[in-house]
């Protein structure tokens, strides 16, 4: 417990040293207060929004059923989240009461360049938070009995040079937890872009 602590406040101090937004939250009801669920994908999953369940008591994201790698996710294509910027990601994780084990949360970015279909996920480029630029950066333990915070930066210039110049067709940001087989909860999501 004493090591997830020390990771979750080195994850703080990184997220919130100097960092100027150039705008406010991208996602639309991240808090999942008036939330709808036809916003979010859902992928092999069952999502559902139960009040009384959030990191405040309030609305949260439950995520279950036998999902396949994704989880959950929000389509980002729109936000050009490709442009070069940086943007920092924030979501709150709790697993189910039902759930006595531990497990670890992760967050990706899947985006699909302009000359690979839709249906060659291998060749899709996924990128995990930072400061690890790579799949495994936004991997943190989580438990039943509280929310726990995972956070970090998209870099736009490692998406630019995974990208060789291609354009992205998509680019979606998914939720998830290393067991696809377990319920879990989603709380305040936020994405903003860094000036």
């Amino acid at each position: 417990m004493k090591k997830i602590k020390l990771l979750l406040a080195a994850l703080a101090v990184f997220a919130c040293t100097g960092f100027v937004f150039a705008q406010e939250n991208m996602i639309a009801h991240g808090d999942f207060e008036g939330a709808d669920i036809k916003e979010w994908i859902a992928e092999g999953s069952t999502i559902t929004l139960p009040a009384g369940k959030g990191v405040n008591g309030s609305t949260a994201l439950l995520v279950r059923g036998k999902y396949n790698w994704s989880g959950v996710g929000k389509d980002l294509t729109k936000m050009n989240v490709c442009d070069g910027s940086d943007y920092y990601v924030e979501v709150w994780f709790k697993l189910d009461p039902a759930d006595k084990g531990k497990r670890k949360s992760d967050v990706a970015l899947a985006i699909q360049p302009d000359d690979i279909s839709e249906e060659d996920y291998d060749n899709f480029i996924y990128m995990g938070l930072d400061p690890e630029d790579s799949y495994t950066g936004s991997s943190v333990d989580i438990n039943n009995k509280e929310y726990v915070k995972v956070n970090g930066v998209l870099k736009g210039d490692v998406i630019l040079e995974e990208l060789h110049g291609r354009k992205s067709v998509s680019s979606i940001i998914y939720f998830k937890t290393d067991n696809p087989a377990r319920p879990y909860y989603i709380d305040n999501v936020i994405i903003k872009k860094i000036k």
